[in-house]
């Protein structure tokens, strides 16, 4: 009787870790879908013209695979976003390689969010030029950007191999716990099939 109690919470205990993982899964694969896979890390902070704008990257650590470039611009005078802007992004680099320049589609529930896809052709040190241009005038701002030579993604690898690893091994705990046990001369597939210990039908 203790033993039976014992396997039920143990049943329920694994179930319970299998519905975790399976949740902290799901928020990885939603996170992902709806975010990319990080969140902006800040680049410089400036006016451009009549506009204010926060620049920021995705990833924080560039690298020559594609990236964005995220900009959230503002009325210099009123502080409100600044939703009907063209906002185009270009860069230039020390041995006079272009990029762009890139128109950066509006989008998001903050209208004054804007997002450019770059994808840098070299490593080194960029000078990125983001420019503004609406009603209310037009500016630029530059910001100095470092480029690195691409990595293995370690963290992101690791972010879904954790939770990926103990889902398997709480399934496979479930699955065990799950299994009949088998008596002394009788296999387990045995069991499975009479649906109790050998010869008990005969």
């Amino acid at each position: 009787m203790r033993s039976a109690r014992h396997r039920d919470v143990r049943r329920l205990l694994s179930a319970v870790l299998v519905a975790a993982m399976t949740a902290l899964l799901g928020w990885q694969v939603y996170r992902q879908w709806s975010q990319g896979d990080d969140f902006p890390q800040i680049a410089a902070r400036g006016a451009a013209g009549p506009y204010r704008l926060l620049v920021g990257t995705i990833p924080g650590d560039l690298s020559t695979r594609a990236a964005h470039i995220a900009i959230d611009v503002r009325d210099m005078r009123t502080g409100r976003g600044a939703p009907d802007v063209r906002v185009a992004v270009s860069a230039v680099n020390l041995e006079g390689r272009r990029l762009g320049p890139i128109v950066a589609r509006n989008g998001g529930m903050d209208r004054q969010y804007y997002d450019a896809r770059v994808a840098f052709p070299a490593t080194g040190p960029w000078r990125v030029r983001v420019r503004v241009q609406g009603a209310a005038g037009a500016g630029s701002l530059e910001v100095p950007l470092t480029v690195a030579a691409p990595t293995i993604p370690w963290v992101l690898i690791l972010r879904w191999l954790i939770p990926s690893g103990l889902l398997l091994a709480a399934i496979g705990y479930t699955r065990r716990e799950r299994r009949p046990l088998a008596l002394p001369g009788e296999s387990v597939s045995d069991r499975a099939r009479s649906g109790g210990p050998a010869g008990a039908h005969r």
